[in-house]
Parts: C-alpha cells; structure tokens; sequence
C-alpha cells in the first residue's frame, strides 16, 4: 500500500499519536480524575463525552496501525469505533444511558455524544478503510472535508450560531472534538498526499 516507511510523513504520524494521547488523557484524567479542562473548554461548556475519547483513541490507533502495515489491527478498530457509535446512536434513541457513559462517568442527558460527532467517526472510518484498500484520492476528499469541516463546527459552537441558523444537527460539539478531528483528517490527507502514485 505504501511505497516505503520514508513516504509515510513523520508529522502525519505525530498527530494521529498526538490525537491518541489526548483522548487517552482525557479518558484518564478528565473522566477519571475529574479535571474539567481536558474534557470542556470554559467557552461552551459542551464535554467531549468517554464514548468520543474512546473513538478518538481507537480511530487514532487505527490510523497508526494502518500506516505500519497491521491491516488487521487498523480492521478490527474501525470495526470497534462503529460499534461503539452503533451502540451511543442506539442509547440515545431509546433513552439508554449506560453505553454513552462507559460505565464509569455519570452523565447528564445532555452530555451524549453529538450527531455530528457521529458522523465524524462515520467519515474517519470510511477513510481508514479506503486508505487500506489502496483508494488514497477518497481518502485525500474526505480529509480535506474533515478539516475545512471541523473549524467551522467549532466556531458555530463557540458563538452559540448555530441556534440563531437553526442547525441544530450540528450542535454538542465540544471544541476539543474539533480540534481532534482536524488533527485526525489532517493526518489523513497527508499519509494519502505523500502515498500517491507518481
């Protein structure tokens, strides 16, 4: 899939483990020890709920492991986030509580993982899959969605527009589930940029 180790871009790598560790700390700390500043930004006080963590964290690793060469492990974490976004859609519909909160945080009916957050993890793992099969243009198109996407979700959170617009889809987003996307699409776009063929 990849021409060597050399064409795999070292700052790809580092924010797809950048992405991982943030998630794992948040998990961690911000869930497990309570520190409020790795899991909401005072600004809009929206968490980034452990069901986001744990997918940052399994989406991250996919990347990574499909970069390295272990298609199955990249398989089986795409398979993981899916699963984990099947089950967070369910409990949401149904009232469902426990699998958005993981077992270990107490969350309010407001805290769940956001549709479009969802959907992120959809576009994430589609490109993951697509980057495996060798299809690096779809993975080129969706990175570069995600990244022109996740700022503007970001700041029609931070200025509460997205009632004045009426796009409410779009709302629950915590301001570190964007600036993880865009660090995970980024590194998306530059493994499928510097794999492509000559």
């Amino acid at each position: 899939m990849f021409k060597d180790h050399r064409s795999i871009s070292p700052f790809a790598i580092l924010l797809a483990a950048g992405t991982v560790l943030y998630a794992f700390l948040a998990l961690l700390i911000g869930w497990g020890i309570g520190i409020d500043g790795l899991i909401r930004h005072a600004s809009t006080q929206t968490p980034m709920v452990p069901a986001t963590a744990l997918g940052f964290f399994a989406t991250g690793l996919g990347l990574l492991a499909a970069v390295s060469g272990a298609r199955r492990l990249a398989h089986a974490l795409c398979g993981t986030v899916l699963a984990l976004i099947c089950i967070t859609a369910f409990g949401q519909w149904v009232g469902w509580a426990a699998p958005t909160s993981l077992f270990f945080a107490d969350l309010q009916e407001a805290e769940r993982m956001a549709p479009v957050t969802e959907f992120g993890f959809v576009l994430a793992v589609f490109a993951l899959n697509r980057l495996l099969a060798g299809s690096l243009v779809a993975v080129e198109s969706i990175g570069i969605f995600g990244v022109s996407g996740a700022p503007v979700v970001a700041m029609l959170n931070v200025t509460g527009a997205i009632k004045m617009l009426g796009l409410g889809f779009l709302a629950g987003a915590s301001l570190q589930t964007s600036i993880l996307f865009a660090l995970l699409f980024t590194a998306l776009c530059l493994v499928s940029a510097e794999n492509k063929p000559d």
